[in-house]
């Protein structure tokens, strides 16, 4: 078992060709900075550093696939932060030359997005041995653009019913490439990153240009209609401390994904470790050092007071009508 940090300081390439790997199958179903850059919120993400512990698993076999999706799709997606060099590979966040050579954090990127893609395929295995007909996608992104394409993608075929993201998180990050990643505000990103350069806004162009997306583009999608959950469709973020660092945060990613889809949104507070166990159904399991904390449109989070949750037994099954789009027109109108 081994330790998988939530850094994301990756060096000058831009964003990466999207990979998404889709599969449908006969079931349905579902990273520390608080406001940092992914690079330096890798800089800032050591201000906490939730890490995500996960083995690599032995990669389950193909899902069989299904061309409906009548109860809703589900989602689950791996946020990969790559074997591309970044900074973090080379410096401290105190800007102090790294002595860790290269090749050691690139194998480690290499392995966790490994474990991120087989727990995806674990969970869609599970899913479809469930023997309900419904279509679940497994997907991959590098970068946010990627992140949001692989929902809208979704959308286009059935309302999502589930989504779960597994990768390195913090309370407002999504770590993918560096700085190219999902984030409460890329313009947080952008005044401590090393990627780019220039003027803060310049330099927040330039993330955007590389793949950087941000919950207000998840927000402006959903308003569109470009995006589309089902009605009591369930999000479980398996990442560290999207529900907040030490407590939880009422501005983090998971309390905002709440307040703009209406979906049950389900993260952990601080470090989520698949290291915490063992037994015959770990690999069912996901882990929190603190707690599960679950997020409601309009109404204040719920500890779930347990470290350990199974994210399919969280999700939901039952019907794809359109959730409530009041609150989204609203955001149209404004956009």
């Amino acid at each position: 078992m081994g330790q998988m940090g939530c850094s994301d300081r990756a060096a000058p390439g831009l964003a990466a060709h999207a990979k998404f790997t889709f599969a449908a199958v006969v079931a349905a179903a579902c990273l520390m900075p608080a406001a940092a850059s992914a690079g330096d919120a890798e800089a800032t993400e050591t201000i906490a550093a939730t890490e995500f512990f996960g083995e690599t698993l032995d990669e389950p076999g193909p899902v069989e696939p299904t061309l409906l999706a009548q109860n809703g799709i589900s989602v689950f997606v791996a946020g990969h932060r790559t074997t591309a060099q970044r900074y973090s590979d080379f410096r401290l966040t105190s800007g102090k030359p790294r002595r860790r050579p290269v090749a050691v954090s690139m194998r480690q990127r290499r392995a966790d997005d490994r474990n991120f893609t087989n727990r995806t395929r674990w969970l869609g295995r599970r899913v479809a041995e469930l023997g309900r007909q419904a279509a679940t996608q497994l997907g991959v992104a590098t970068t946010g653009e990627e992140f949001l394409d692989t929902l809208v993608a979704a959308s286009r075929d059935a309302p999502i019913a589930n989504l779960v993201v597994y990768g390195h998180a913090a309370p407002n990050a999504l770590f993918m490439r560096e700085d190219r990643g999902f984030y409460g505000a890329v313009m947080e990103v952008a005044k401590v990153s090393h990627v780019v350069s220039g003027e803060e806004i310049e330099k927040d162009e330039q993330l955007r240009l590389a793949g950087a997306r941000d919950v207000s583009d998840f927000e402006q999608l959903v308003a569109r209609g470009a995006i589309r959950f089902a009605r009591n469709a369930v999000i479980v973020f398996a990442g560290c401390g999207v529900a907040g660092k030490r407590d939880i945060e009422p501005s983090s990613i998971a309390a905002r994904m709440a307040e703009i889809t209406g979906a049950k949104v389900i993260a952990s507070v601080d470090v989520t470790d698949q290291s915490m166990t063992r037994g015959r159904n770990f690999r069912d399991q996901e882990y929190s050092r603190r707690t599960w904390v679950h997020f409601l449109r309009a109404q204040p989070p719920e500890r779930m007071n347990t470290k350990v949750i199974d994210a399919l037994k969280q999700l939901n099954f039952d019907g794809a009508a359109v959730a409530d789009s009041g609150r989204n027109a609203g955001v149209a109108k404004s956009n």
